[in-house]
């Protein structure tokens, strides 16, 4: 249908097109022609004005109509991150953004709202993210770059290390959660001294959105069936908008 319509609208602006242009150079019409003629200072039936006015009109539509196109068909994706801020992001502020605003962490927060009838706790949204990310660092999905102390560079950190470690959300008094790196149960720390010493870890912020993007038509779908449900159960009406 959205075919027919477009090759309907295309034929129809060229014949338009064709039959004004043609009109135009046979009665030797140009822009002072023109003023004059919408003036009515050439004589002609106000039905004749009014039909080649149209015409006029339907042309210049279809003319920038092409132009809106092939201007839409040219452009290029917005390079803007959908919600981190910097090409390279702190991981543990990745992970708090990522379980606000991508669609991964409202979906989860959706579920909790409508089965359990409350809110998520942010240490059970972080704590679940945070493996998410840790098994992505150990399939080699996602990169993580650290720096020593005092340091400038970054190094990369091989996913053999990540089998190693686990990252843990902690409290913080000034921003509220703070991902640490610990060794997993069973682990002797001096085997990952070297990871346990950096004093930042980056990740690549494309990379980390693409898999967990802001928008997402499954998790979104099941999202909003999950706030219809929680709902009809009665729950608070500002958590799901905060979570629409």
């Amino acid at each position: 249908m959205a075919f027919l319509r477009a090759f309907a609208g295309g034929f129809f602006g060229k014949i338009v097109a064709a039959v004004f242009i043609a009109a135009c150079i046979s009665l030797g019409f140009g822009p002072k022609e023109w003023f004059a003629f919408i003036a009515g200072d050439i004589g002609w039936p106000w039905v004749v004005r009014a039909f080649l006015v149209a015409m006029g009109l339907v042309t210049l539509f279809f003319l920038l109509r092409g132009w809106w196109l092939e201007r839409s068909a040219n452009r290029k994706p917005s390079d803007r991150l959908a919600y981190l801020y910097y090409e390279e992001s702190e991981i543990g502020s990745a992970i708090d953004d990522m379980v606000r605003r991508s669609a991964w962490g409202r979906w989860y927060a959706a579920q909790i709202l409508a089965n359990i009838q409350r809110s998520v706790e942010d240490r059970n949204l972080l704590n679940t993210a945070s493996g998410l990310v840790l098994e992505a660092l150990v399939n080699g999905q996602l990169q993580a770059r650290g720096r020593h102390p005092g340091g400038i560079d970054y190094e990369s950190i091989s996913p053999e290390v990540w089998r190693l470690a686990a990252l843990m959300p902690t409290p913080h008094p000034a921003s509220l959660w703070t991902v640490k790196v610990i060794p997993r149960a069973g682990i002797n720390p001096a085997r990952i001294q070297t990871l346990l010493n950096y004093d930042s870890l980056i990740v690549n912020s494309r990379l980390f959105e693409s898999l967990w993007p802001a928008t997402d038509k499954d998790a979104d779908k099941k999202r909003k069936q999950l706030l219809r449900k929680a709902r009809k159960a009665g729950v608070d009406e500002a958590e799901i908008r905060r979570l629409s």
